[in-house]
């Protein structure tokens, strides 16, 4: 019997000792590629790998540049298909580590005022730092922003409803209907229907019915805490207020991508 139990206690050491091999080599796989990607990117600002983590739950610069890009330029041409106006005051809303709004200001040089907004301080101090010729403001959980009434044209943001419970939905999107411009444009991305089958049959009843559900694993606004809104929940009860309401099918985005215009005065 003893003979067994030394068998298994040196599979799990041998086990451990291959796991920690592995990981140590997938890490320093990433950091080679990471600077890889820093020489051939010059002109892109990447951030320190814990602020990434934090906002993305990655630190793959690849990543990070792609999907950024991709998701400015969806952006871009959503705005643009909204208004061919110069001079445009844009906000995004939860810009974490600048993967989009970095961006903006080569795809479109009819913005004049760029605003990002996180709740995680380290990271606007290090876009302040890393990202010039743009504002940046910090904030806690609940609003509101420090800008004033009708203040933007543009208000947008990805993946950063999808990790609130319903009650801060509600709450953000009256204070972005504040700092919005009659006509103004909100753009904005949530757990939809791809993500369907992450959610149990009850769930999953609920949400095509019009309820938001939260799956509250971990802390409300971090990356773990996750939120599903349907087509109802949005139209019926989160933006009813806003005029235009557009499901946006073509979008970069796993995410479901909405974008609705402010009332006009």
């Amino acid at each position: 019997m003893q003979a067994v139990i030394d068998l298994v206690q040196v599979f799990f050491r041998v086990a451990a000792q291959l796991g920690r091999t592995l990981l140590y080599k997938a890490k320093q796989g990433i950091m080679s590629e990471n600077c890889r990607m820093r020489q051939d990117n010059p002109a892109v600002r990447f951030p320190p790998c814990d602020l990434s983590t934090t906002a993305l739950n990655h630190c793959d610069y690849r990543l990070y540049l792609n999907s950024g890009l991709a998701h400015a330029q969806f952006v871009v041409e959503t705005i643009r298909s909204h208004t061919d106006a110069r001079n445009l005051a844009v906000c995004e809303w939860g810009c974490g580590p600048g993967r989009v709004i970095q961006h903006l200001p080569q795809l479109d040089n009819g913005i004049a005022r760029l605003i990002g907004t996180d709740r995680h301080h380290a990271t606007i101090d290090w876009c302040r730092q890393n990202l010039p010729h743009m504002e940046f403001l910090s904030h806690g959980m609940h609003p509101p922003l420090t800008l004033a009434n009708n203040s933007m044209d543009v208000v947008y943001c990805c993946a950063v409803f999808s990790h609130l419970a319903e009650p801060l939905h509600h709450a953000w999107v009256t204070e972005i209907l504040r700092l919005l411009r009659p006509g103004g444009l909100l753009i904005a991305s949530f757990h939809g229907n791809h993500y369907e089958d992450r959610m149990a049959a009850n769930e999953l009843a609920d949400y095509r019915n019009g309820s938001l559900v939260v799956h509250p694993k971990g802390r409300e606004g971090e990356t773990d805490f996750v939120s599903f809104a349907g087509d109802r929940f949005v139209r019926e009860h989160l933006l009813n207020l806003f005029d235009n309401i557009t499901r946006l099918d073509d979008a970069p985005f796993l995410q479901t991508v909405w974008a609705a215009t402010a009332p006009a005065a």
